[in-house]
C-alpha cells in the first residue's frame, strides 16, 4: 500500500510467483526496470547481493507499506511460498523458501494487523526498523513445520507489540 488512508484488509490470500526463489536464474526486479518514484515498485535494494539467501529475500512479498499513510487494519491473512524456481523445484527446507512475506517499509500512522501467516518463510514480518518478526515454529496452520504467524501488531507508531520471534 502506497499513501493509503482508511482502509481494511481482511482475509487476503496471496501466493509467491512459483518461479521465483533460490533456483530462479533472473531473480526480480529482472527483466523490468521497476518504477519506485512513480508507482512504488519494489527494487529490492534492502536485500543483500552476496548473501546466500539473495534470492529468497528478491521474491514477491505478500503485503507491503512503502508510502505511509494513516488508519490500516489487516485481519487474517494467508500467504504462502510453496516452491522455488522453475519447474515447481522444493524450497530447501522448512522457513527457506522466501526472506521476507510482509513488509513495512515506511510505517503508516495507525497501522493494525492481526494474524498475518505464513509458510516456508523465515521472516513473517519486516519493520521499517529492520526489525524482523520471524516465523513461530510452533505455528503448525494448514502445513505442519512451515508455518509462522503473528497474531498482533498493533499501531506500530506508538506501543508496538507482535507475539512471534521478534529480532531487532
Amino acid at each position: 500500500m502506497r499513501n493509503a488512508a482508511n482502509v481494511v484488509v481482511g482475509m487476503l490470500q496471496s501466493e509467491t510467483n512459483y518461479d521465483h526463489g533460490d533456483n530462479n536464474p533472473q531473480p526480480p526486479p529482472a527483466p523490468w526496470t521497476p518504477d519506485v518514484g512513480g508507482w512504488g515498485d519494489p527494487d529490492f535494494s534492502w536485500c543483500d547481493p552476496s548473501a546466500r539467501d539473495n534470492k529468497r529475500c528478491r521474491m514477491g512479498i505478500a503485503s507491503i507499506f512503502n508510502g505511509g499513510g494513516e488508519n490500516i487494519y489487516s485481519y487474517a491473512s494467508a500467504s504462502w511460498a510453496f516452491f522455488s524456481g522453475p519447474n515447481y523445484t522444493p524450497c530447501s527446507g522448512s522457513f527457506r523458501c522466501q526472506k521476507y512475506m510482509h513488509w513495512v517499509q515506511k510505517t503508516p500512522t495507525n497501522l493494525n494487523a492481526f494474524g498475518l501467516c505464513n509458510k516456508d518463510t523465515y521472516g513473517t514480518l519486516k519493520l521499517a526498523n529492520g526489525a524482523e518478526v520471524v516465523a513461530n515454529p510452533d505455528y503448525t496452520g494448514s502445513w505442519p513445520g512451515g508455518g509462522g504467524d503473528i497474531e498482533t501488531v498493533h499501531n506500530l507508531t506508538g506501543r508496538s507489540s507482535a507475539s512471534g520471534n521478534l529480532k531487532d
